[in-house]
């Protein structure tokens, strides 16, 4: 993948002139120095096809029950402030104005040494039946509340 991605930033290179480029990276410089840059870390669970709604926030309400999921994660055990992590989240279906939808809501506290990280997020998924039999197309909202 990064190879191919690699190769269409060589051929759009190609195309762009020194001036435009020297634009293009200061542009570049300026956003990431100036407004800061931020990455993420995303916690690796070892059942995580358990945990769908974690990294997909469409498929809540995917099953026809009320999916509870809760997981704790301890690596590195035996080392002093080893990352512990903590997740529990719960979501449900429900039939509502003539359309299928799914409603979710899961917290996280994350302990990765001296820093805490806990996020609570609300998740939505609106269902649309599509012309194919048994397939759908969901649309979704995840709204993030994260506290470092």
């Amino acid at each position: 993948m990064c190879f191919i991605i690699f190769i269409i930033i060589l051929l759009i290179l190609r195309y762009i002139t020194v001036r435009s480029f020297t634009r293009f990276i200061f542009t570049i410089i300026f956003t990431f120095v100036f407004l800061g840059m931020k990455a993420q870390y995303d916690v690796a669970f070892s059942h995580y096809f358990d945990m769908e709604p974690s990294f997909n926030p469409a498929s809540v309400g995917k099953y026809n029950k009320l999916n509870i999921n809760a997981a704790y994660a301890m690596d590195m055990a035996g080392f002093e402030h080893n990352p512990q992590t903590m997740y529990a989240a719960a979501d449900i279906p429900f039939y509502f104005m003539r359309a299928y939808n799914g409603a979710g809501v899961q917290f996280m506290n994350d302990k990765i040494g001296l820093f805490t990280h806990k996020k609570l997020a609300v998740q939505y998924a609106y269902k649309h039946k599509l012309l194919i039999k048994n397939w759908r197309c969901n649309m979704l909202t995840n709204i993030n509340f994260l506290r470092e």
